[in-house]
Order: C-alpha cells, then structure tokens, then sequence
C-alpha cells in the first residue's frame, strides 16, 4: 500500500513539474548528490522501474539508501520493500 501511494505522489509530482519544467535525469542527480532527498528518491524509482535508465535494482537501492538517509520517507518505505 505504502509503494503503491509513493508511486501515485511521484506520478503526480513528476506531472506536476513536468507541466513547468521537464526534470533532467543529470540535474536529478545533482540535486540527490547535493542533500535533496525527494531527487534520491525519484533517482531511485527510476532505476527501479526502468524509467530512463536501464533498470538496475541495485543502483536503485544506493539511491533509495542515500534519499533515506537524508530524511525522505518515500526513500525509506520503499528501501525497506525492495529488501
């Protein structure tokens, strides 16, 4: 239940701002590497899914690992699944 409404925010998130300004996987990461959590998260979920790149469940778990660590709970419930 927890994954499923994480992926309903993200779709809603990245419709959202896709509507002001489409996110750049490069800037994404940036932003993650910089303290953003959301942005580790949806790094994550994109790894995760396949979306952009190449489906990579362990690289998504970094990326979940880091946004967890920084505080955001998507990154954390869906961290704590996938293990």
């Amino acid at each position: 239940m927890k994954t499923l409404l994480a992926l309903a925010f993200l779709i809603l998130t990245v419709s959202a701002s896709s509507a002001a300004k489409e996110i750049d996987f490069d800037e994404a990461v940036a932003a993650c590497e910089k303290g953003n959590g959301s942005m580790c998260f949806m790094i994550g979920a994109m790894y995760k899914d396949g979306l952009g790149p190449e489906k990579d469940i362990e690289k998504a778990k970094v990326y979940f690992t880091k946004g967890c660590e920084l505080g955001d709970a998507f990154s954390c419930g869906t961290l704590k699944n996938l293990n």
